[in-house]
């Protein structure tokens, strides 16, 4: 995979992605960029698709997606994935 010098370290990381599809770790870090640049909605998406592929961390990721929605203001589905997070 050829990255530009110009291309920002969110669309890299969607190059990773979109190059290793079946990486929990591309699509964690993809959605943590994509909520710091307050694209909150895709974040979730990007968490709950690295969820899906049952990473080693996945507490962590429950408790990342519950942050995101939590800033999101959909408290209930932060809760519930804070709960999987404790579980």
């Amino acid at each position: 995979m050829l990255f530009l010098m110009s291309d920002s370290p969110l669309e890299r990381q969607q190059q990773l992605v979109d190059s290793q599809p079946n990486s929990a770790a591309a699509r964690i870090e993809l959605a943590k960029l994509l909520m710091q640049a307050g694209r909150l909605t895709e974040a979730v998406a990007a968490m709950q698709q690295a969820i899906a592929l049952r990473p080693g961390n996945l507490a962590a990721c429950y408790n990342n997606l519950g942050v995101i929605q939590f800033h999101l203001r959909d408290f209930a589905a932060a809760a519930g994935s804070f709960r999987h997070a404790i579980s």
